[in-house]
């Protein structure tokens, strides 16, 4: 086995990043969310189109109440915390539209950035309180006791 670094992807998006609950590693943009309705092992689960700065485990087929499919277990690149599994294969006409898709475990993950329009929000209120302080007069000759 070797041992190296491994670059992770830092999601930087409009609408902000999921990540793992456990290290914070971000996992996937808010934006690539496609239902908030699905059922995993710990409970509800999120189906996400990609997802990044994960490990896939090997490919099994699995009985799920939707039917049988081929999926492989996903864990954090950072911390190998499970958080869920991606859809190899859905042998079902009616689950193929799962095919390459990834579910993520809600409480395995959290939001982790809250999007660029946060970051501008914050940004404009930095600005605000450094141009106020700036437009301050300042008396050098202020009394000294």
């Amino acid at each position: 086995m070797t041992v190296g670094y491994s670059h992770r992807v830092y999601i930087r998006s409009a609408s902000g990043a999921y990540g793992c609950a456990r290290c914070r590693t971000h996992l996937a943009a808010l934006d690539q969310l496609e239902s908030n309705a699905f059922q995993g092992q710990t409970g509800r689960a999120y189906l996400f189109r990609t997802v990044v700065n994960v490990k896939t485990g090997k490919a099994e087929d699995r009985a799920m109440t939707t039917g049988l499919h081929t999926v492989a277990d996903i864990s954090c690149r950072r911390c190998e915390s499970h958080l869920g599994w991606t859809y190899i294969l859905a042998y079902e006409n009616s689950q193929k539209y799962k095919e390459g898709k990834f579910i993520l475990e809600k409480a395995k993950i959290m939001v982790v950035d809250q999007g660029l329009a946060a970051h501008s929000a914050s940004a404009s209120a930095l600005s605000s309180v450094l141009s106020s302080s700036e437009d301050e007069d300042f008396d050098a000759g202020d009394e000294s006791e």
